[in-house]
């Protein structure tokens, strides 16, 4: 009975503690309310002053990023330049040593043909002689000729590639260069107007890159210098062996001409009647 007596006073003394309890709502003083819409304002601020900054430096370095156009355009016409010079050091070699073996074997053919005229005893040797020496001199100049024109029409090929090369990657760049400047003013005036540095940049990176695959697609499609250059030294080639078997048929006939005018009247005699 007391234990039933306990329980129930102590139960009437907690339950309206409970409920009082419940019924209480934490007191909000107003210094708090204004210090949290403080730090509530001061972020706001905070994001869009570091929105504006992000922004402000983007938008400020758009000439700096994309300026690097106007040096790789140099650094293309430098290295043009520099496969020009090449291309002319090698065929002033070339010419050089073609001059150096021509006047080897104009030396070389002088010194024979002294030593031939030397051994001439007749009037018949001599004028067969001078007839041999004429022919190799046309055969000479012939071949001589028609190497120079070979050459020069390879040369020729290949600076009509190189120009043409040149023109289309001029324009080309000419035409990149436009399409990123547009792309540029867009995005000055799309940051004079609050958009999103990262919508700007997204959009600034996709107009330049199409410009650049343009480029690229423009440059790649054009005749390579080293490809025609290869093909005309072929065909150079071949025309130069031509030259040369037609040089060599014409001295091989002429030689079988002098060495039957200087044979001794009495062989030819001799021939000439064991052939009748």
């Amino acid at each position: 009975m007391n234990t039933l007596l306990s329980t129930l006073i102590i139960a009437g003394l907690i339950a309206p503690s409970l409920a009082s309890a419940e019924g209480v709502r934490p007191v909000v003083r107003p210094m708090q309310v204004e210090k949290r819409a403080k730090m509530q304002e001061n972020r706001a601020e905070k994001r869009m002053m570091a929105s504006s900054t992000r922004q402000d430096m983007f938008c400020a370095q758009i000439d700096k990023v994309f300026g690097g156009l106007d040096t790789r355009g140099l650094k293309m016409e430098e290295k043009r330049e520099e496969k020009g010079a090449k291309r002319v050091e090698k065929r002033d070699e070339m010419r050089e040593k073609v001059d150096m073996k021509r006047d080897e074997n104009d030396a070389k053919k002088k010194a024979q043909l002294a030593e031939l005229s030397a051994r001439a005893t007749t009037d018949a040797q001599k004028q067969a002689i001078a007839t041999f020496v004429a022919t190799m001199d046309a055969a000479d100049a012939t071949r001589d000729a028609a190497v120079d024109a070979i050459l020069k029409a390879h040369r020729d090929a290949v600076d009509a590639v190189v120009a043409s090369r040149k023109a289309t990657v001029e324009t080309a760049m000419a035409a990149m260069r436009t399409a990123v400047e547009a792309a540029k003013t867009a995005a000055k005036a799309s940051c004079a107007s609050g958009v999103a540095p990262e919508t700007i940049k997204n959009t600034l990176r996709t107009a330049v890159k199409a410009a650049q695959d343009a480029f690229k697609t423009t440059v790649q499609s054009v005749e390579k210098v080293k490809d025609i250059s290869k093909t005309e030294k072929e065909a150079r080639k071949v025309e130069i062996e031509k030259a040369h078997e037609a040089f060599k048929a014409t001295v091989e006939q002429a030689r079988k001409d002098l060495k039957v005018a200087l044979k001794p009247v009495a062989v030819t005699a001799s021939t000439t009647t064991a052939t009748q």
